[in-house]
């Protein structure tokens, strides 16, 4: 009885296996959902994923009386195969699946998991990539890459993603992790969202250097979630474009059910409802999220809005706007003008506040209003003006160091040209009166307001002509 319980669990074991959490997987416009598609970065073989076919197309491999060995004498494995991933497309008793070769040793090669039948011949494909993304996000586990190469994927279909697992999906051009020209992934698909988060975890989903699109006449989401438990997922964007949603990023599935959202370097623009919304927090730091009908930026409750750097521009409702009962909102350096509603727009906020180094112009009515803040205020050097026939800032206090604005600080906005311009009580009101300014010590800083910073600025040291 013993010796029966010991092989079914070892029969278990073996069933069960997954892919190395090392694993990168590789998408392409010239591969083939029928190749192999990873390797283990770091294993001792030789990485054949990164191409458009096959290494070696396999008729013979042997499964052996451990079922997770097998040989093939053909070609037998070698030292270069390791890491590398085999499609098992047939054979009679075979698993049709992919397995990964964790190790060979004089040609019997040790796999993630079992083959199937001990004594089966089966037929596969080890190496070359993947055709499509969501075959790859099928496979994925904890921990893994897919790599997408530039082109053009069209889905008709959404990608799912198992957002139990901390995973990534990054564009490259040449080689992997070089940043070069995004892959842009798009859908003229009514309805579609491109990405929808369907598990039950509160894991990393890491997406870097893409570019996503929707061109239907009904558009779908480029990031969503369909989560059916309690689940926080993180969404870090970094490096991406998001054009021509409904919502760039859409997390209201329900108060408890919803994702945390870092936008990095990333623009989202031409949504036709609003830019990004959430229940729960965001963060941002040098996005630009403009032109977007409805809010741009939305964190309705159940977190905190951080943005720094970042670009909000000309969304048809409030650029940025937080939810009564947020935990708190920080808002250093951005630029948050004509946008049709309120620059910023809150309700009361428990919590506190720091805005320091904004613009605040042309919005049409508040440049902020928050219906009320429990915390304290951090509120300095902030530039205003042209904001509808409202004050400037509602419940907020005036801050030490603030700019009237009497003049458009911009360059060219309606070419979206936010740069600052020499006008002045315009964008030379906003040169050099940043903080920190004046530090001591015979060190002074010459920071511009807003988002955009002049090359070579140096005007009157900052504080002179500012006193609390």
């Amino acid at each position: 009885m013993r010796r029966l319980i010991v092989l079914f669990l070892l029969a278990i074991y073996s069933c069960c296996g997954a892919f190395n959490a090392a694993t990168a997987w590789d998408v392409r416009t010239t591969g083939n959902n029928a190749n192999g598609g990873g390797y283990q970065v770091g294993a001792t073989g030789t990485d054949y994923s990164q191409q458009d076919a096959a290494q070696f197309s396999y008729v013979d491999i042997l499964i052996n009386a451990a079922t997770t060995k097998a040989t093939s004498v053909a070609r037998p494995f070698s030292a270069v195969d390791p890491g590398n991933v085999i499609n098992i497309t047939g054979g009679a008793g075979c698993t049709v699946q992919r397995v990964q070769m964790a190790s060979q040793a004089a040609g019997l090669a040790t796999f993630d998991k079992a083959l199937g039948v001990a004594g089966s011949t089966c037929t596969g494909e080890l190496g070359g990539s993947l055709l499509t993304i969501g075959v790859a996000s099928a496979l994925m586990v904890t921990g893994n890459t897919t790599y997408i190469q530039t082109g053009t994927y069209t889905l008709a279909a959404t990608v799912n993603i198992n957002n139990a697992l901390s995973l990534t999906f990054t564009g490259y051009q040449v080689t992997h992790n070089d940043n070069g020209t995004k892959p842009l992934i798009t859908s003229s698909t009514n309805s579609i969202a491109l990405f929808t988060f369907n598990g039950n975890g509160g894991s990393l989903i890491y997406m870097n250097n893409l570019s996503m699109s929707h061109t239907a006449a009904i558009r779908g989401s480029g990031v969503t979630n369909a989560i059916s438990a309690i689940a926080t997922p993180t969404l870090f964007l970094q490096d991406c474009i998001l054009d021509g949603f409904d919502y760039g990023v859409y997390g209201l599935q329900s108060s408890s059910r919803f994702i945390i959202i870092w936008l990095i370097n990333t623009e989202v623009k031409n949504c036709t409802a609003g830019g990004v919304i959430t229940y729960g927090s965001i963060y941002g730091n040098s996005c630009n999220v403009h032109d977007n009908t409805g809010r741009g930026i939305d964190s309705t409750t159940n977190g905190e809005m951080r943005l720094i750097r970042c670009k909000v521009t000309d969304n048809a409702a409030a650029g940025v706007a937080i939810g009564a009962g947020a935990s708190g909102m920080i808002l250093d350096g951005n630029t948050i003008a004509n946008n049709g509603n309120d620059g910023v727009h809150g309700g009361s906020i428990v919590g506190s506040l720091e805005m320091v180094d904004n613009i605040f112009y042309g919005n049409t009515l508040y440049g902020v209003y928050i219906l009320g803040i429990t915390g304290w205020q951090v509120v300095r050097n902030n530039a205003y003006g042209a904001n509808g026939t409202a004050p400037h800032y509602a419940v907020v206090r005036n801050g030490i160091g603030d700019v009237a604005l009497v003049a458009d600080p911009f360059t060219a906005s309606a070419s979206d040209d936010y740069s600052l311009n020499n006008a002045a009580g315009g964008g030379a009101a906003c040169r050099s009166t940043g903080l920190p300014g004046a530090m001591g010590g015979g060190t002074t800083s010459y920071l511009d307001i807003g988002v955009a910073q002049t090359v070579g600025a140096a005007a009157a040291p900052h504080g002179s002509a500012f006193v609390q």
